[in-house]
């Protein structure tokens, strides 16, 4: 039944967004719990970015921009939370394996943000795809030692950028700088 209703074009869109297998699934009707859980293994590049305002309506304002200069690099933003916007690159399965896009965003963010924002990126080797359980599952990442970036991030100044390197391809994780 789902077949006839994904015409050509909605394929392609879909195409950037899913894995292959799993639209085949989807179009074959037989995607099953496991395929709407499957995580697939990917080096995840991560901007993290803190903006700052006098005002509510200023930090949102900031947000906005972040997202949109995101945008024109070919990031995903995963979430605006706060004064929060965490971007990722490849997790899309048309994605390039280290595009290196992180580097022009946060140069980008820095001239454009200057003072009002903080920025945290690099490249961990981690796992996408729908995260949580069958009740509560949202499509994001997962990566190793998320938590200590935002602790990092937390305390630096605004103003400031610090690229936290990249896990080598060999799949062994990058240690943390303070």
């Amino acid at each position: 039944m789902i077949r006839k209703y994904l015409n050509r074009r909605t394929r392609n869109v879909l195409q950037q967004y899913v894995a292959k297998d799993a639209l085949e699934a989807i179009t074959q009707g037989k995607l099953d719990d496991d395929d709407c859980r499957r995580l697939i293994p990917a080096s995840i590049e991560l901007v993290i970015a803190e903006v700052d305002g006098p005002a509510p309506e200023v930090v949102s304002e900031r947000m906005g921009q972040v997202a949109d200069i995101a945008s024109k690099h070919g990031g995903v933003v995963v979430t605006l939370i706060s004064s929060i916007v965490i971007i990722a690159f490849g997790m899309l399965s048309n994605r390039e394996e280290r595009s290196g896009n992180r580097f022009t965003l946060a140069k980008e963010l820095a001239e454009q943000l200057a003072t009002n924002v903080k920025i945290i990126h690099c490249a961990r080797d981690g796992v996408y795809g729908n995260v949580g359980n069958l009740r509560r599952m949202s499509y994001g990442f997962v990566v190793p030692r998320f938590v200590e970036m935002m602790g990092l991030l937390a305390s630096m100044k605004f103003g400031e950028t610090r690229d936290l390197g990249a896990d080598p391809l060999n799949r062994q994780p990058a240690p943390i700088e303070s």
